[in-house]
């Protein structure tokens, strides 16, 4: 809940923000000149500056969201509730310092402004000047060192145990799949030989031995499967090639075994 509320207080915070940011904007923009010509020139040549800026400040917003203060011992005073409350809020503290100077010493006209640069200049001395340097000075902390270089250790041991552990499942993978295939060999063999005798090259002659090709592949399907069934018709066109045949009439063979599991 509190994580949910800092995020939804950081999201209302940058959005004042850039309203503020804006508002300064248009208001430099109309009080430079009455002439909507003279201001859009203005505009056009500050376009690149003010795009720098707003990225510049967005890079700040979600580099500060993906980083990981959460470690107290790495980030001692960043990582802590009134240091991120402080940090959210940042425009809101802004704008109310703004207002507060304002009073008794501008027009009540000028107070938008006032406000809004307040929540300008000191949200954005909190995000680009503040933040950065006190990271910068708790990540050069001793403390903070030997326990960056402890995390460091352990998230490197824990991926190359990971690394590991990959290739021994792998590796033990590959030995079942090497052991798999010994077996289907050393049953299939025989039926792949006969597959490979079989004279399939005729009508007659097929639906002779049309029977008995489906009794082979119903045989393999219930021993591994489509692979099995891949398996023992590449094992009959190899004894084909072998016995000097004509590889060709196997593909009968797939015509006989359409229909048996997912062949």
């Amino acid at each position: 809940m509190n994580r949910h509320i800092s995020r939804m207080t950081h999201l209302f915070g940058m959005i004042w923000f850039f309203l503020c940011t804006g508002y300064i904007l248009a208001w430099s923009i109309l009080r430079t000149s009455r002439s909507w010509i003279v201001a859009i020139s203005i505009s056009g040549y500050s376009t690149a500056f003010v795009f720098f800026l707003i990225c510049f400040c967005l890079f700040a917003v979600f580099h500060r969201l993906g980083k990981t203060q959460n470690d107290e011992l790495e980030h001692p005073l960043t990582s802590t509730g009134c240091y991120a409350f402080c940090y959210n809020t940042s425009s809101f503290i802004g704008a109310l310092a703004g207002g507060l100077a304002a009073i008794g010493t501008a027009r009540i006209s000028h107070y938008p402004l006032l406000i809004a640069a307040g929540s300008f200049f000191v949200n954005f001395a909190v995000w680009i000047i503040l933040d950065p340097l006190l990271v910068a000075a708790e990540m050069l902390l001793p403390s903070s060192r030997q326990h960056r270089a402890i995390r460091l250790a352990y998230v490197k041991e824990m991926r190359r145990k990971e690394s590991l552990a990959k290739k021994h499942a792998l590796a033990e993978a590959e030995a079942s799949e090497v052991k798999k295939l010994k077996i289907w060999d050393k049953v299939l063999e025989p039926k792949a030989k006969e597959l490979a005798a079989l004279s399939i090259t005729s009508p007659a002659a097929l639906e002779q031995s049309h029977g008995r090709i489906v009794d082979i592949g119903i045989a393999a399907w219930q021993l591994g499967g489509l692979g099995c069934m891949r398996h023992l018709h590449s094992m009959a066109v190899q004894t084909s090639r072998q016995d000097s045949r004509d590889t060709r009439s196997m593909d009968f063979v797939s015509v006989c075994w359409d229909g048996i599991g997912n062949w």
